[in-house]
This record gives structure tokens, sequence and C-alpha cells, in this order.
């Protein structure tokens, strides 16, 4: 991780200067906000075991991004917020949580573009309209008595062409998929 973000910042320079802008230029025309985090190294076993809900679903809607404030609007300090996409999703199987077949849910992904500012995780999850996804789910902390779900660190898994699902870490077969999730109650 410590190399990324060297290297990071390195190809920040390099774009700096091949721009002729001075650091400072350079802060005034752009905001750039560097957060990072580190997950631990569970295996797929233990992140489903861990998840509060397991699912097959459908997005159905990607919302406009948002700040984290009240209103979603910009914050005049930006520091210490981020940017999330909401996206509507349509439940079309159920292994483990709360969650029925044929509710919608809401999940929230970390970053998204509000005016001029993006905010993007490197292995953060995207998603889009009539995508089919097998998901892991954890619940926000300050939102326990709402559907509104994260997907887990590499929780998120597609159907390959081939019939695999996968997550770009681990390769299973649905069926694995299901014995996985129905096992991690």
């Amino acid at each position: 991780m410590k190399s990324k973000v060297v290297i990071a910042l390195a190809v920040l320079a390099l774009a700096i200067g091949a721009a002729g802008c001075t650091g400072k230029q350079f802060e005034q025309a752009y905001q750039v906000i560097v957060q990072q985090a580190i997950y631990p190294a569970f295996s797929i076993e233990e992140k489903a075991r861990l998840a509060a809900s397991i699912v097959k679903a459908s997005v159905v809607e990607v919302l406009p991004s948002k700040w984290d404030t009240p209103d979603g609007l910009e914050p005049a300090d930006p520091r210490g917020h981020i940017i999330y996409t909401d996206a509507k999703m349509s439940v079309l199987q159920a292994w483990k949580g709360q969650i029925a077949v044929g509710n919608t849910i809401m999940v929230r992904l970390l970053g998204g573009t509000v005016g001029t500012i993006t905010m993007s995780a490197e292995d953060e999850a995207s998603v889009k309209p009539g995508e089919v996804v097998y998901l892991l789910l954890g619940q926000l902390p300050n939102n326990r008595q709402s559907d509104t779900w994260n997907i887990w660190y590499q929780g998120k898994f597609v159907r390959l062409e081939n019939g695999l699902l996968t997550n770009g870490v681990t390769t299973m077969s649905p069926d694995e998929f299901a014995r996985l999730a129905s096992s991690a109650r």
C-alpha cells in the first residue's frame, strides 16, 4: 500500500510539472483528497460468515452521487468527508440475513462525482443498471434500522461468460457460491 501511495504522489508531481503548474497553481485548480484504508486479509469463507446478508440482486438504478453532509452538497472544507453513490437493487435470491426475495434495497458505494470533484476508491465495487450481482453485504453502522447496505471489500461477484462467478480474486461456480452463502449462517 505504501508503494502505491508513493507512486501516486510521484505521478501527481510529474503531472503538475508537465502541465507547467506550480504546486500552488495546481492546488487552486484541483482539490486532491487522499484517504486510505487497510482491510484485514479475510478468506472468502470468513467474509461470508461476517456478512450481515448475502444476496443475488439486479441493479435497478444508480442514483446521483452525494457528499456525506446532511444536504448532500459539498462542504466548505471537504477534509474528513466522502462522496458516495447509492444504487437501488431488486433482490432475486437471498441466502443469509433479513432481506427477502423481491425486496428493493439501497446499496451505498464509496466514491462518485459531485460537481467538479470526483472521489474514487481503488478496490471499491461499482455497479451499473441492469447488472446482476452476487453480494456479501454489511449494514452501515449509522443505518442499522434502514435498508441501506454496503458491499464488503471484494464482496461483489459477477458472472463471467463461462458461467463462473468472480470478484476479481476468487472464482467459483454459482453452486459453490450458494453453498458458501448457505453455510455462512
